[in-house]
């Protein structure tokens, strides 16, 4: 009986990724730029362009759910115009001074964290092609003493120990002690973090911060915590275990079995992100105790975890940041109109929960959108050759 359940808590997350999410995502593909825009509203008002976050989250959207699989060769399996394309939109926005990936929008406005995301999205998303960025990034140069040093003044915090210490104190206090916008801060900097050679110092002050009675970084067990640990277990794993887990896991599956109630996209996914993250860091298998806690609650928070995210489905086939639609702000800049619309970095997130519903379930994720690479390829297909006409007819009116 409770193997049923599961199997129809599985199949029912299965038909929230259907034709018309996937009619979504290809919507927001620019054929000539080559990159996806964030929202309706981002792709259909000129102060916008696509970017490199929507970008790289359509692709890890494809690759979750089956369009698209790794050939031989250890790269994404996708037509060579299209591949091209995404290569060479992620490849213009990285800047040759500092090695940074920058959108031309956003370059100077954008903060530290920003432009650090950006990089690390956009360097693993061309590994994922078999593309390399075209000079070295500020985690090449901050390792290698023979790569070109980046001349990006926000880099000063990663030259000594007490430089780093000193960030790492004055941001949390600047951000009021939240561990969620702070914690963003560091996993966004993460790499650079251990290039530069400080991930020990990272974690050795993230273990002095914790709060050892509940497993989380704030001094009361609620869902900012819960959103706070999503991005600082990034510096937990098999090296260094995440510390006091048991407590952890004990107090979020509790948490999680009482029916949660997130606000936003992010915080539906980061409960059974945060958990998939602390059991798969682990060096050894958890306790029978914490084993059978999980066995018990998995169900209940897969079923909880699916009522929450049909909550920010939107009329457009996408979801939403919010439950009323896009966020018009993201990472600090000005990303869309907040409309009522569905948003990339929500379908990417809504893609997560999926995939990690299936690791909690201990069950083989399905590809739900295999049969649709076909329709995919046609669509994407149909975008590029209506922007190589348009580029034709241009040309033509345009001829001297």
């Amino acid at each position: 009986m409770k193997n049923d359940r599961l199997q129809a808590v599985l199949r029912d997350m299965n038909a929230e990724f259907d034709r018309s999410a996937l009619d979504w995502l290809i919507s927001m593909y620019d054929a000539k730029s080559g990159g996806f825009y964030y929202a309706v509203s981002s792709r259909d008002n000129n102060e916008f362009e696509p970017d490199i976050e929507s970008t790289t989250q359509a692709i890890n959207i494809i690759e979750i759910l089956g369009i698209t699989k790794f050939a031989e060769d250890g790269t994404l399996d996708l037509p060579e115009d299209f591949r091209n394309g995404i290569i060479e939109f992620l490849s213009s926005r990285q800047d040759e001074s500092d090695g940074y990936f920058y959108d031309p929008i956003y370059k100077e406005i954008g903060k530290k964290d920003k432009k650090e995301r950006n990089t690390s999205f956009a360097t693993a998303c061309l590994k994922k092609f078999g593309a390399r960025p075209p000079y070295p990034t500020p985690m090449e140069r901050s390792a290698k003493s023979d790569a070109p040093k980046s001349t990006n003044k926000d880099n000063a915090m990663y030259e000594s120990k007490e430089s780093f210490l000193k960030w790492l104190d004055e941001n949390a206090t600047a951000r009021s002690n939240n561990s969620y916008v702070w914690g963003s801060d560091l996993s966004s900097a993460g790499s650079m973090i251990r290039a530069s050679g400080h991930y020990k110092t990272a974690v050795e002050w993230l273990r002095a911060r914790q709060y050892a009675d509940n497993g989380t970084w704030e001094p009361e067990f609620n869902l900012n915590a819960v959103n706070g640990v999503l991005k600082i277990s990034n510096y937990f794993g098999k090296e260094e275990e995440y510390p006091n887990y048991e407590i952890y896991v004990k107090n979020l599956v509790k948490f999680m079995k009482h029916d949660f109630d997130p606000t936003t996209s992010a915080a539906t996914w980061n409960p059974i992100a945060s958990l998939n993250r602390v059991l798969g860091g682990l060096p050894n298998k958890p306790s029978d105790e914490i084993q059978a806690i999980i066995d018990d609650g998995k169900i209940e928070i897969i079923e909880n975890t699916l009522k929450r995210m049909r909550e920010f489905r939107q009329p457009d086939g996408g979801y939403g940041y919010k439950k009323s639609g896009s966020s018009s702000i993201s990472n600090g800049v000005r990303v869309s109109l907040g409309l009522p619309e569905g948003d990339m970095n929500s379908l990417a997130l809504m893609t997560y929960i999926f995939k990690d519903a299936y690791t909690l379930a201990c069950a083989q994720k399905p590809s739900v959108w295999a049969s649709c690479r076909e329709y995919f390829v046609e669509e994407i297909a149909k975008k590029r050759a209506n922007e190589k006409c348009f580029l034709t007819i241009t040309r033509r009116i345009n001829k001297p």
